[in-house]
């Protein structure tokens, strides 16, 4: 209770003067960790009540709201270069979903069969789109790897090295 998200907007080039543009509190229990923004403006966050949130440009109505598919607790969202989808990765599961931008339909799941332990918490698109990345606390041989798709997460995954600890964002 009391969970949400606030969006604010900068007025002029001062940096001390905001407006707030909208508030959401209508978020069951848990934080919203994860945000982002289109290329038009339109926002959508994740957050520990299980939700895919999809904001209209300028915070205008209400959100379309839709139940995550492979984990209870979403941690992150990014928007595909297109526009065209957003993937979302999980604290509690080893899954980065692919989900229409618009409808917010699961589309695909990345493959992670070989991934048998930890979280794929953070997920980040390459910049041409080509590549879905995911990253958390899935380790192995005492790293945590980057996992990477091709086809924009519908291909063959790849592992790169990564850190000694927990991926918490990705870009």
């Amino acid at each position: 209770v009391g969970q949400g998200v606030e969006v604010w907007e900068r007025l002029g080039n001062d940096l001390t003067n905001w407006q707030l543009v909208g508030r959401d509190t209508e978020y069951g229990s848990g934080p919203a960790y994860g945000s982002a923004f289109d290329r038009r403006g339109a926002l959508y966050v994740v957050s520990y009540d299980g939700k895919l949130r999809r904001y209209e440009p300028g915070f205008r109505g209400r959100p379309l709201v839709v139940d995550t598919r492979s984990g209870r607790r979403p941690y992150s969202v990014a928007v595909h270069p297109s526009g065209t989808r957003v993937a979302v990765g999980y604290e509690d599961a080893t899954a980065a979903d692919v989900y229409d931008s618009r409808s917010l339909d699961w589309l695909f799941s990345a493959g992670t069969r070989s991934v048998n332990s930890g979280d794929l918490a953070s997920v980040a698109w390459s910049a041409d789109g080509t590549r879905l990345y995911a990253g958390g606390s899935y380790s192995t041989r005492s790293r945590n790897p980057i996992l990477s798709w091709d086809r924009s997460g519908e291909g063959r995954m790849q592992e790169l090295p990564g850190p000694r600890n927990t991926v918490t964002h990705l870009l």
